[in-house]
């Protein structure tokens, strides 16, 4: 089982902004596989991520999901200190949707942010997550979808993948010199506005995520690794005075590692017409 370094616990810790137990010094663990719990997630994300006012069924079937999610987790290995600590924060969670007022707005709520963190710290990452109500509702049963509905990425999502990829893979290489400058400096902050525009950039050469029965899987897989690791560069950018370096090495490890996803992906994708 890998081991997190304290920094990086802490770090999780610190992206919960509902957090109310302090982490352990020594947190340890791998993050758990979404697909064992994909019928918890899958009610939750199809409930937090509309936009909608909440509704008397939704409040319901959410807190359940995520009472029962952070029991799981919690017992999903003895030895895992970070999936104890974080179905704590699950379970928390869910006593928060059950006390939500009926006609809360959704997209304006604290249980969407908190959600969508302890989803990204307590899981590996699932190309079928939903991350705004754009995205399609997945089933609570995995599967593959009709093959007859998909087909080959066209010539302009290929090459916008390509570069997107190519300009992450930069971001993340000038983010590791960053590194040295102090959060603050002119330099960190010269940096951060760059990287700012860059990432823009990069988004809108990637494009939107297409229609569920668009392209291929893997076209979509990789789109959505790439989209990750632009939001954790992102993040970086966001780190202020008084931020540990471990929590910029840490968010580039991250994106380093949504990269690698989707190449992976990108090299499985159905063959151009």
């Amino acid at each position: 089982m890998g081991i997190r370094t304290r920094a990086q616990a802490l770090l999780l810790a610190a992206l919960l902004g509902a957090a109310c137990v302090a982490p352990p010094v020594n947190l340890t663990g791998d993050p758990l596989k979404p697909e064992l719990y994909r019928v918890q997630i899958v009610v939750i994300d199809a409930v937090l991520f509309e936009d909608a006012p909440l509704r008397e069924s939704a409040r319901d079937s959410v807190s359940k999901a995520l009472l029962s999610l952070g029991a799981l987790a919690k017992s999903a290995d003895s030895t895992n200190t970070i999936a104890k600590v974080l179905g704590d924060q699950v379970r928390g969670l869910g006593a928060l949707a059950k006390r939500t007022k009926l006609g809360t707005p959704l997209a304006g709520s604290a249980l969407r942010p908190n959600w969508r963190r302890l989803r990204g710290s307590l899981f590996s990452d699932a190309a079928w997550f939903r991350q705004s109500s754009a995205d399609p509702i997945e089933p609570a049963e995995g599967g593959p979808p009709v093959p007859s509905a998909l087909r080959p990425a066209t010539a302009n999502e290929r090459a916008g993948l390509e570069l997107a990829l190519r300009s992450i893979a930069q971001l993340i290489d000038r983010a590791r010199q960053d590194l040295p400058n102090a959060n603050g400096s002119p330099a960190r902050l010269q940096f951060a506005d760059d990287m700012g525009r860059e990432i823009t950039w990069t988004e809108g050469r990637l494009g939107a995520l297409p229609e569920r029965w668009g392209p291929d899987n893997y076209y979509r897989n990789a789109h959505r690794a790439a989209t990750l690791a632009l939001a954790n560069l992102r993040t970086l950018t966001k780190v202020g005075v008084g931020g540990p370096r471990s929590s910029r090495e840490y968010l580039i490890d991250k994106a380093e590692v949504q990269l690698g996803r989707a190449r992976d992906a990108m090299a499985k994708m159905m063959p151009a017409p």
